[in-house]
C-alpha cells in the first residue's frame, strides 16, 4: 500500500523586531492553503501548528522540528516559509524574533540537517523538504552536504525556491499547480523522480537536490482514474469531485468507467428522446450493438458522457447532494451500473482498444503478439466469461476519431455478436464528414459496424437543447461576475440567436460561449450577426489569434497538440515543448510556455491519459483543420512531422534514463507521417530504434511504406518480422541485426555497430541466403492452402485464406488485420472469388460454393 503523504508546515509570518519594517508580516497561511488544495488530490492532510504566529521563536521551532521527527507517517512534505539570510560563508532561516539581517541569529542548516537525519532514521519512507524563503537556494546548497555527513537513509528531496538572492513568497505553490494539475493531472502515480524532474523545469533558478530516493517513492492520487475532456471542464469537474469525501471518492470512482464523463453533466440539456431510446434499449436488450450517430459536433459525446454519469447511482447521488447534478428521471437514464467498460476511442489503435477492453473487463494484459492474435484471445476470453453468466456492456465514444476506425468498428461488431455482450458506440456515419462539410452519401463507419436502422439512434440538431445550454453557461458566468452588466433578458436573447442558427451544431455554441466569456461582455446585435455567419472553425481561429497576440508561444503549442500521435502529447519529459519547438522558427518553446498556453487555451485543449501519462490534444478534430489536413496530408504536414521526428530522436539520444513512453510508442508514427525521409532519419540511430515498441514500428511501416518505397534496412526488417513483438529489449539489437543479415545485402547488415549498453547478444558476422522482406500474418492454426483477393465496393480489398483448420479467414489487405472468420467445417483446399459476395471453396471431395450474402459475417 502506498504510504500516506502529510503536509507539515513550519511557517513564520510575523516578526517582532522593528528592523523588518513592512516585511514584518507575510501571508504564509495563504501559501499553506494553496499547497493543501493541490495536495488534496493526494489525500494529504495538513499537520497544523498550534503555536500563535507571534510566538514562533527558536524554541517553538525546535519543538516543531521534534514533532516532525516523531510523526508516524513515513512520507511527508515539510514546507518552511518566511525570511531567510545568506552571505558568502553561511545561510540561516529567520524565526519570529530574528533581526534583519538575520546573520547567525536564526535556524542554521546544521540544525535542519540534524532534524532530517533523525526523521529518516525513524522511518523507512521518503520526504520532501521545501525552503520557500529568500536565499533558500544558498540554504539548500549548505544543507545538502550537512545531511551527507549525518546518519540516516537520506531519502529526501530538497527544494530551495529562490535563485541566488531574494524571492517572493509563493514560488513553490505557483510551481506546484502546473506540475500536479498540468503535467500530471491524469497520472495516477507520480514518482518523486518525475516530480523532481518537472519541478526543475518550472523553477529553473531553484536549487533542487534529490538524495537517495528510489523509483518506489510515489505520490498516489486519491482519485486513481483519469478525467478526460476539455481542460476547463475537467478543472471544474475535478473541483466538484474534490468536494466529495475520501470515502465517497473511493466508493464512487473505483474504476475507469468513472473517468470518461465527457461534457459536464450539470451543463447537459435536452436530448430526452435520444436518452430514452438508449435507456430503453439497455433495459430490454440482452445482446447486440446500438449505434449513436449524428453530424460532426452534434453533441454525441455530451450525450454519452451524461448517460455514463447518470448510470452510476453513488456518483450521481453524491454530486446531487453537493448541488452539482440533477437526477434524470428513471426512464431517461440507463440501468444502474450497467456499463462494464467506458471507452473514448479517439487516438486509440485497434491493439490499444483490445488492451483497454481486456483491462476493464478484468482479463489482464493481452498476450504479446499482433492484432489478430490478441483479438482472437479477447473473443475467446470474453466468451468464457459470458458463459459463466457474466454479461458485458461496453460504452464507446468517438469511433470516427480512432486510429483505425474500420478495424475498430469490426472489433466492436465481433464483440456485439457474442451472447450476453452489448455495445453502445457513437460515431459519425462517414469518416469524411465534417461540421462545415456536407455529409457524403455513403455511411462507411455505420456499414463497418453492421448497424441496422432499428439499432441506430440519430442525434439531430436540437434548437431547444443548444439554446438552453448557452443560456445556462452564460447565466452561470454572469452570476460569477464574468459578464458584468449582463441581465437575464440579454442572455436569453443571445442564447436564442445562437440556438436558432440552424447551420451550426452544438460545438459552435460551445466555442462561441467561450469567446463571449473571453471578451467579458455579450455581443451587441451587429456583433452577433457577424458571429453567426461564421463556420465552426472560425471561433477557434479567432481564439488562436487572440491567444497568440497575448503569448507568441500559443500557436506552436497548439500545433504540437494537433500533430501529436496517439491520444496526445505529454508535458512530462519535455515532449510537448520539444514538439512545439520543432515547428517554431522563432526560438525554443519551454515547458513553462506550455503550461501558460494550457491555462489560457483550456477550452480548446483536451486532457487524456495514455501509457500511464497525462497527455493533451486539441479538444475537437475540427480544430486541427486550422493547422493540418490528416485526410490529405500536405508537404507542409510531412515537413512538420519530419522536424518532430528529428527533434524527438535527438532528445531521446541525449536521454540518460528510460525513453518517454510517448517516444517508445509514437516516434515511428511521426516518421511514418513524414514519409521516406522520416524513416531514413529514424534509421540513423539504431540505439533509439531498438528501444521503440516493435509492434508500433512494424504497423507504421506496413501502413505507410511497405510496397510503396524501399525502407532503410533497419526499418524494413521490423516491418517484415512478426517475431519482434515477443523479443525482450535486451535482444532487440541482435534480433534486428540477424533479420538485416537475412533480408539485406551482407554489406549492410548492421554487424559493424557497437554493442548497446544492455544488449544481450549481437551479430558479429553472417552468411545467410538473402530473402525478400515480407510480413507474416498470424491467425490460422493449421496449414494455409490458398489465398484469394476479394475487392469490396467501397474500394477496400480483402484477402480470403483457406486452411486445414476448417476455417476461411478474411483479412484487410492494407492493415493485415482480421475482418471475419468463417467456420466452414472442412479443410478449405482452395479459395476463389466469384464476384459480388461469393466465394468458391474447394475441398478434397469437390467444390462447395458459399453465397456470402446470407452470412452475417460479411
Amino acid at each position: 500500500m502506498t504510504p500516506r503523504l502529510e503536509l507539515f508546515p513550519i511557517v513564520i509570518g510575523r516578526y517582532s523586531n522593528p528592523s523588518w519594517g513592512e516585511n514584518a508580516v507575510l501571508p504564509v497561511d495563504d501559501e499553506i492553503t494553496h499547497i493543501a488544495e493541490q495536495l488534496a488530490f493526494f489525500d494529504a492532510p495538513v499537520v497544523d501548528w498550534e503555536v500563535p504566529e507571534d510566538h514562533r521563536d527558536d524554541t517553538a521551532i525546535m519543538h516543531r522540528r521534534e514533532e516532525w521527527v516523531q510523526r508516524g507517517s513515513p512520507c511527508s512534505l515539510l514546507y518552511w516559509a518566511g525570511h531567510g539570510f545568506a552571505n558568502q560563508h553561511t545561510a540561516t532561516l529567520a524565526h519570529t524574533h530574528s533581526p534583519n539581517p538575520v546573520g547567525a541569529d536564526g535556524v542554521s542548516a546544521a540544525k535542519i540537517a540534524d532534524t532530517i537525519a533523525r526523521r529518516t532514521v525513524a522511518t523507512d519512507g521518503w520526504h520532501i523538504v521545501v525552503i520557500d524563503t529568500c536565499h533558500s537556494a544558498k540554504f539548500v546548497q549548505t544543507l545538502s552536504p550537512e545531511i551527507d555527513r549525518r546518519p540516516g537513509t537520506r531519502r529526501v528531496l530538497l527544494v530551495g525556491t529562490s535563485g541566488d538572492g531574494t524571492t517572493t513568497l509563493g514560488r513553490f505553490s505557483e510551481a506546484l499547480e502546473p506540475v500536479l494539475s498540468g503535467t500530471f493531472r491524469n497520472t495516477a502515480q507520480i514518482t518523486v523522480w518525475e516530480f523532481e524532474h518537472e519541478l526543475r523545469k518550472v523553477l529553473p533558478e531553484a536549487e533542487v537536490v534529490l538524495k537517495k530516493i528510489d523509483q518506489h517513492a510515489v505520490l498516489k492520487r486519491r482519485r486513481g482514474v483519469p478525467l478526460i475532456g476539455p481542460v476547463d471542464e475537467v478543472s471544474e469537474l475535478d473541483a466538484a469531485l474534490n468536494e466529495l469525501t475520501p470515502d465517497e471518492q473511493r466508493h464512487f470512482l473505483p474504476k475507469a468507467q468513472g473517468a470518461e464523463l465527457g461534457e459536464q453533466s450539470w451543463y447537459f440539456e435536452g436530448r430526452e428522446t435520444e436518452s430514452e431510446r438508449i435507456a430503453t434499449w439497455l433495459r430490454t436488450t440482452g445482446r447486440g450493438l446500438l449505434a449513436v450517430t449524428g453530424r460532426a459536433s452534434s453533441g454525441k459525446s455530451a450525450l454519452l458522457g451524461h448517460l455514463a454519469v447518470q448510470s452510476r447511482p453513488g456518483l450521481r447521488g453524491a454530486l446531487a447532494a453537493h448541488g452539482r447534478l440533477t437526477d434524470a428521471p428513471v426512464e431517461l437514464r440507463p440501468p444502474d451500473d450497467c456499463f462494464d467498460v467506458v471507452l473514448h476511442l479517439a487516438g486509440l489503435s485497434s491493439t490499444g482498444v483490445i488492451a483497454r477492453l481486456a483491462a476493464d473487463t478484468g482479463l489482464g494484459m493481452p498476450p504479446v503478439g499482433e492484432h489478430n492474435e490478441q483479438l482472437r484471445w479477447l473473443i475467446e476470453e470474453i466468451t468464457v466469461r459470458v458463459r459463466a453468466r457474466e454479461s458485458v456492456t461496453v460504452l464507446a465514444d468517438a469511433l470516427d476519431e480512432a486510429q483505425e476506425p474500420a478495424v475498430t468498428a469490426r472489433l466492436l461488431r465481433m464483440l456485439a455478436d457474442l451472447d450476453r455482450v452489448r455495445v453502445v458506440v457513437s460515431t459519425r456515419a462517414n469518416t469524411r464528414e465534417g461540421p462545415d462539410r456536407s455529409a457524403p452519401d455513403d455511411h462507411d463507419l455505420l456499414d463497418a459496424l453492421g448497424s441496422s436502422p432499428r439499432d441506430t439512434v440519430h442525434v439531430t440538431r436540437s434548437t431547444e437543447a443548444i439554446t438552453e445550454y448557452v443560456r445556462v453557461r452564460l447565466s452561470v458566468a454572469a452570476d460569477r461576475g464574468l459578464l458584468p452588466g449582463s441581465d437575464d433578458p440579454a442572455i436569453r436573447a443571445t442564447a436564442f440567436a445562437i440556438g436558432s442558427s440552424t447551420q451550426h451544431e452544438f460545438l459552435f455554441a460551445r466555442l462561441t460561449v467561450h469567446e463571449i466569456l473571453a471578451s467579458g461582455q455579450l455581443p451587441d446585435g451587429m456583433e452577433l450577426d457577424v458571429l453567426l455567419r461564421n463556420t465552426h472553425s472560425d471561433p477557434f481561429a479567432s481564439a488562436v489569434a487572440r491567444l497568440t497576440r497575448a503569448n507568441p508561444a500559443s500557436t506552436p503549442v497548439l500545433r504540437a497538440f494537433t500533430f501529436a500521435r496517439g491520444r496526445g502529447a505529454p508535458i512530462a519529459g519535455g515532449i510537448a515543448a520539444t514538439i512545439a519547438s520543432a515547428m517554431h522558427e522563432d526560438g525554443p518553446v519551454t515547458t513553462p510556455d506550455v503550461h501558460t498556453v494550457l491555462a489560457t487555451a483550456a477550452p480548446y485543449v483536451l486532457v487524456d491519459e495514455e501509457q500511464g501519462e497525462t497527455v493533451y490534444r486539441l479538444a475537437h478534430h475540427t480544430f486541427a483543420e486550422s493547422f493540418t489536413s490528416e485526410t490529405h496530408p500536405t508537404t507542409r504536414d510531412r515537413d512538420a512531422h519530419q522536424s518532430i521526428t528529428s527533434a524527438l530522436l535527438d532528445q531521446a539520444d541525449r536521454s540518460y534514463g528510460p525513453l518517454s513512453p510517448y517516444v517508445v510508442h509514437h516516434l515511428s508514427g511521426h516518421a511514418s507521417a513524414a514519409g521516406r525521409k522520416g524513416w531514413e532519419t529514424l534509421a540513423t540511430n539504431t540505439t533509439v530504434l531498438d528501444q521503440l515498441d516493435p509492434t508500433m514500428v512494424s504497423a507504421d511501416a506496413m501502413r505507410s511504406a511497405f510496397g510503396f518505397y524501399a525502407l532503410p534496412p533497419a526499418i524494413g526488417v521490423l516491418g517484415a518480422s512478426h517475431l519482434t513483438a515477443a523479443t525482450e529489449p535486451a535482444e532487440r539489437q541482435g534480433s534486428r541485426q540477424l533479420a538485416m543479415a537475412r533480408h539485406t545485402p551482407t554489406t549492410d547488415n548492421g554487424a559493424s555497430e557497437p554493442r548497446g549498453a544492455h544488449t544481450a547478444w549481437l551479430v558479429q558476422t553472417s552468411s545467410l541466403r538473402h530473402r525478400r522482406i515480407h510480413r507474416t500474418i498470424a491467425g490460422h492454426t493449421d496449414m494455409v492452402k490458398s489465398v484469394a483477393v476479394v475487392p469490396l465496393s467501397d474500394g477496400r480489398t480483402l484477402l480470403a485464406t483457406g486452411s486445414n483448420d476448417e476455417t476461411v479467414r478474411l483479412w484487410y489487405a492494407d492493415s493485415q488485420t482480421l475482418f471475419s472468420t468463417l467456420a466452414v467445417g472442412f479443410a478449405a483446399n482452395s479459395v476463389t472469388w466469384l464476384g459480388g459476395k461469393r466465394l468458391a471453396l474447394g475441398t478434397y471431395e469437390g467444390f462447395v460454393v458459399i453465397a456470402l450474402e446470407t452470412l452475417d459475417e460479411w
